[in-house]
C-alpha cells in the first residue's frame, strides 16, 4: 500500500477527474488523502480522506471578468498559502507521491523541496498549456519552469487532440479522459415522450467568469428555436429563461451529452472533452485563453465554431443553425470521439509506479 497526498482547488472541470483518480487510487487499497477548501470536502469519496479547509476558498468578485480580477486570481493559486499547506501536511505525515493540480505551482515547491515524488495533473491540453499560454506563473516562473520540478506530468487529454507543434517534454504521459468507477445516475429529461427535437446543452462553467452576460445571449438566440434546451448555469448565477428551457445547477455531462446534437460553451476542458467524446459539436465562446485554445482547436479539427464572448443573440442564432444544419460539424465531432478511450487505468498505474519510485 502506498500514501498519496492530491491537492485540489474548486476549479470546476478540473475537479472532477481527480476526484476519479483518488477515488479509484483507494479502491486498490492504497491510502489517499485530498487538501483543499473547506467546500471540497463534500465531494472528497468516502474512501479517501478530506484534509479540508487548511486552505481558503477562492472568492471571485461578481460583475467582474476573470480576467479583470487575475492579479487576485493568480495570488491565490500561486502564493504561499498552498505551499505552507502542503509542506505542514507532508511533515506531519509524509506521502509516497504527491499528486497536484497544475493550477497550483507553490505545492510542488513545497513537494519537490521535501523530496516527495510529485505527479501534476493537466486536464487542459497540454502544449496549450506547455507553449502557447506559457504565462508566469509564481515569482518569474513559467509553466515551462513548472513542469520541469515535478516527476511526472499526466495529461487527461487524449495527445490526437493536443496541438502539433512544440516538442513534448519527457516524463509526459497522455492518458486520456479519466472517468469516475461508479454508474452516473440518468437525467430525467423534462420534455414529453416523443419530442425528438434537438437536445442543446448549455454548459458554462462552475467557477464564476461574469458567464451570466454569455448565457443570457445564448437563451435569448435558443428561446423560439425548435430545440429542447438545457442550461447548466453553475452555482448562484440568476439567468431567466423561458418556461420552455430547463434550467439546473449542474447535471453531470456523462448523462447528457450522449442525447445531444449541439453544446453550447465557454470553452472549458471538462465541458470541451465530454463533448467530444460523445461526438457532439460545440460552439465555444471563451472567456481566457486556455478557453479560446480549446476553441481554436474545436475549430481545426472541424467540430465546431468559435464566437466571441460578447456575440449577441443575432450571431448566436446564425452559428447554431449552422452547427446543426451542416451535418459535417457533426461528423468531425465523431471522428474525434474515437481517440477518447478511457485511460483511468493508465493514470492510476503510472501514478503507483510513481509511488514506488
Amino acid at each position: 500500500m502506498s500514501r498519496f497526498l492530491f491537492a485540489l482547488w474548486q476549479g470546476g472541470g478540473t475537479v472532477l477527474p481527480q476526484v476519479a483518480l483518488a477515488k479509484r487510487l483507494a479502491r486498490r487499497g492504497h491510502d489517499v488523502r485530498v487538501l483543499g477548501p473547506a467546500s471540497l470536502a463534500s465531494i472528497v469519496p468516502a474512501e479517501c480522506e478530506a484534509v479540508a479547509g487548511v486552505v481558503a476558498e477562492w472568492q471571485p468578485q461578481r460583475g467582474l471578468l476573470l480576467s479583470e480580477q487575475i492579479g487576485e486570481f493568480t495570488r491565490y493559486l500561486c502564493g504561499p498559502e498552498w505551499r505552507d499547506a502542503v509542506a505542514a501536511e507532508l511533515e506531519l505525515r509524509p506521502a509516497d507521491a504527491f499528486v497536484c493540480d497544475r493550477h497550483l505551482p507553490g505545492a510542488t515547491v513545497a513537494s519537490s523541496a521535501l523530496g516527495t515524488p510529485t505527479a501534476l495533473i493537466v486536464t487542459c491540453l497540454f502544449k496549450g498549456w506547455y507553449d502557447e499560454w506559457g504565462g508566469y506563473v509564481l515569482d518569474g516562473e513559467s509553466t515551462r519552469d513548472v513542469q520541469a520540478r515535478v516527476d511526472l506530468t499526466l495529461a487527461l487529454t487524449p495527445g490526437e487532440l493536443d496541438f502539433t507543434t512544440g516538442e513534448l517534454p519527457p516524463d509526459v504521459l497522455y492518458v486520456g479522459p479519466v472517468s469516475d468507477p461508479d454508474p452516473v445516475e440518468p437525467f430525467p429529461f423534462p420534455w414529453p415522450a416523443g419530442n425528438d427535437d434537438p437536445l442543446v446543452v448549455v454548459s458554462f462553467s462552475t467557477v464564476y467568469q461574469r458567464q451570466e452576460v454569455a448565457l443570457g445571449h445564448v437563451v435569448e438566440a435558443l428561446a423560439d428555436l425548435p430545440v429542447r434546451t438545457l442550461v447548466l448555469a453553475g452555482e448562484g448565477l440568476d439567468v431567466p429563461v423561458p418556461t420552455h428551457v430547463c434550467l439546473r445547477r449542474w447535471v453531470p455531462h456523462a448523462a447528457v451529452m450522449p442525447s445531444a446534437s449541439l453544446c453550447v460553451t465557454h470553452g472549458g476542458c471538462g465541458t470541451t472533452m465530454s463533448a467530444l467524446a460523445a461526438g457532439v459539436p460545440l460552439l465555444v465562446l471563451p472567456h481566457l485563453i486556455e478557453q479560446a485554445l480549446n476553441g481554436h482547436r474545436v475549430s481545426q479539427l472541424g467540430a465546431g465554431r468559435l464566437v466571441s464572448a460578447d456575440a449577441d443573440a443575432r450571431e448566436l442564432r446564425e452559428a447554431v443553425l449552422e452547427l446543426l444544419g451542416d451535418p459535417s460539424f457533426r461528423a468531425a465531432a465523431q471522428r474525434a470521439s474515437a481517440w477518447f478511450d478511457d485511460g483511468s487505468t493508465r493514470a492510476v498505474d503510472a501514478l503507483e509506479a510513481l509511488a514506488r519510485s
